[in-house]
């Protein structure tokens, strides 16, 4: 990950966040230790298998002092906040996400966990290697994500936010506290979506530490432009467009007080909106199967957002 430069756009990334990724094989003992800024919406590591499901997780909750000392070891009898048992004689990843707020201190160097491998201690790789790394990484995965087929249940209106079912989501290496609503665009695909944000989200909402918007493609998982709830106003209405002008046709108007988010034009032929929701308990509960607008109403009625598909 770079603070400066668009890489890893893949797995419907937010440019609110960082993401750092590590790769290591079960054979290996590590430990992670570092600080957790103080100014975050949200810290948290995600370990995940060699098939991308994730195995354990944890967040910046289980460290009150904000300092940490992670140990790693397929020996671990069981997973907990400072041990984390990694799969049996197989690769695995380790995804740290940072959700940054508008007084969060730069990430890096002072806030990447310092990683100790078999008691050595790895040297922290220059800005050109990692970006370098990163691209590879995006690579690789843009091609996985395109190979695989994701069929669409029109028995529900997909043109109002619904819950995508876990085996879908399951694919892109999700937050485990995260929910990806999703909706699809109509025929003219200009969205607009209005909605409030709800008091007191934040750091210390543990039941609402973050919203936000993304235009993505869902064939290539990239992101075009994302909003964070700190850019919107508590009252919001967002239009959402290949195009400033074709939003103007639907009723898009800045003086307003309007928020425009954009797919791009040239490269996304798939294009769906996701809202995240982020929080320390679930929302939802696992469901193989996808969560209507109807239903989700009834879960999370004080903000949903409405939208109206042109």
């Amino acid at each position: 990950c770079d603070e400066n430069e668009k890489i890893l756009n893949i797995a419907f990334p937010d440019s609110s966040v960082l993401y750092f990724i590590s790769s290591f094989h079960s054979k290996d003992n590590i430990i992670l230790q570092g600080k957790i800024p103080k100014t975050l919406h949200l810290w948290n590591i995600g370990f995940y298998d060699s098939k991308g499901k994730i195995f354990h997780s944890i967040h910046d909750k289980s460290f009150p002092s904000q300092k940490f000392t992670i140990s790693i070891s397929e020996f671990i009898h069981e997973s907990s906040s400072t041990h984390v048992r990694s799969p049996k004689n197989s690769m695995f990843c380790v995804v740290l996400r940072f959700y940054l707020s508008k007084e969060t201190l730069p990430i890096i160097p002072s806030f990447l966990p310092e990683i100790i491998v078999n008691k050595k201690q790895i040297k922290t790789l220059p800005n050109e290697t990692r970006i370098k790394y990163s691209k590879r990484v995006e690579s690789f995965f843009i091609s996985f994500f395109t190979k695989k087929n994701y069929p669409i249940d029109v028995s529900y209106n997909i043109h109002e936010f619904f819950l995508p079912p876990k085996q879908q989501v399951d694919m892109f290496f999700p937050n485990p506290h995260a929910e990806y609503l999703v909706v699809f665009p109509s025929k003219h695909n200009v969205l607009k979506v209005q909605g409030s944000i709800p008091l007191n989200i934040g750091f210390q909402n543990d039941s609402l530490r973050y919203l936000g918007f993304m235009t993505c493609n869902l064939l290539t998982t990239s992101t075009d432009e994302s909003l964070s709830f700190d850019e919107l106003p508590k009252k919001y209405t967002l239009y959402v467009a290949f195009s400033q002008k074709n939003a103007e046709r639907y009723g898009f108007n800045p003086n307003e007080d309007h928020k425009l988010l954009l797919w791009n034009l040239q490269t996304n032929k798939n294009p769906i909106l996701v809202f995240r929701i982020v929080s320390i308990f679930k929302y939802f509960f696992s469901s193989s199967y996808p969560i209507s607008n109807s239903v989700l109403k009834t879960m999370i009625p004080s903000f949903l957002p409405k939208v109206t598909a042109f």
